[in-house]
């Protein structure tokens, strides 16, 4: 097997309506829609008066967890106009609480992005496996800290 990487890319822009729209394109839109509401109540990323699109570039559908911290990090990015480090990368699911959980394939996933030129990576603690370069994030909350300072 072989880790896959795929850009998450988000625009959060005012709504003149009275639901915002929420659209997804690669990304489950419940996923979407989770990610949201834990930006919201965790993170006081307030998104309720913005309309939210995202999709992953290339046409890629994605269906796993880890792509939950990357999903936050792009609408947060998008929210606060603040770009993302581009030299790092981020995988991680993210639960209810806003806690920032291990996923499969760790190991193989940050080889994939050292071979691709990543010299950063945001995500949970590695048990075992020595990761230059990599910032462990325990939370949503840790992780827009790190990512954007």
């Amino acid at each position: 097997r072989r880790a896959l990487l795929g850009g998450v890319q988000a625009v959060v822009t005012p709504t003149y309506l009275q639901v915002p729209r929420r659209l997804s394109v690669g990304i489950e839109n419940a996923r979407l829609l989770q990610v949201l509401a834990i930006l919201e109540r965790r993170a006081d990323v307030g998104l309720g008066t913005y309309d939210v699109y995202v999709s992953v570039a290339g046409g890629v559908r994605v269906t796993e967890p880890a792509v939950d911290l990357p999903l936050a990090l792009a609408l947060a990015s998008s929210r606060s106009d603040r770009p993302l480090p581009a030299d790092a990368v981020a995988f991680g699911e993210v639960g209810l609480t806003g806690d920032v959980r291990g996923v499969p394939h760790a190991e193989a996933r940050l080889r994939e992005a050292a071979r691709m030129g990543f010299a950063r990576s945001f995500g949970p603690e590695l048990k075992g496996i020595g990761a230059p370069g990599h910032q462990v994030v325990r939370s949503l909350g840790d992780a827009l800290e790190r990512a954007f300072g």
